[in-house]
């Protein structure tokens, strides 16, 4: 009897595993585009931000980008290719945010690429922190609730700036 009780309970896990075992689902998530980057002070540099929408189809996504303002500045976004409209605010110390969509609510993004390049300067010497703020950027599904898909543990490292002397360097 306990036998057969092994049998029906391991075929039981089986059965409701194997979904995610042959047929894995992954959500989406940021990151940037490079590991290290050396400037001299009062140089600048372009880190661009990429989206994977994992195995869903997005409408939309806000990236919210922080920084150490005292040793780095935010100077321009540049669109990328991935979403057709992309807008940006620079305009707030120590934060990018970048949104990218579709023009038309019944298309939808399916790829990974690039939401849109960031060109930061150096002001001076010290460690800084580049990371996606997770609690205001989300990554919209094409879906009837527009849900959140954003992984937060992909997104929550960042990179780390050390600047050292009169040269930059970028560290993930």
């Amino acid at each position: 009897m306990k036998k057969v009780l092994k049998i029906i309970l391991l075929l039981l896990i089986f059965f409701l595993s194997s979904p995610l075992l042959f047929n894995p689902a992954w959500a989406g998530f940021f990151k940037f585009d490079k590991t290290t980057v050396s400037v001299a002070n009062g140089e600048t540099f372009q880190i661009a931000v990429t989206v994977d929408p994992g195995s869903d189809a997005l409408n939309s996504v806000d990236a919210y980008v922080t920084f150490d303002s005292t040793v780095l500045k935010a100077t321009a976004v540049t669109a990328g290719s991935l979403f057709p409209t992309v807008s940006n605010d620079i305009s707030t110390s120590g934060k990018v945010y970048i949104a990218g969509m579709v023009n038309d609510p019944a298309s939808s993004i399916s790829a990974a690429g690039t939401l849109a390049t960031i060109t930061f300067q150096g002001l001076k010497d010290g460690s800084v922190t580049l990371a996606f703020d997770c609690n205001t950027s989300k990554i919209i599904k094409n879906d009837i609730n527009a849900s959140n898909v954003i992984v937060l543990k992909f997104a929550i490292p960042g990179m780390i700036l050390l600047i050292l002397g009169s040269v930059l360097r970028l560290v993930l």
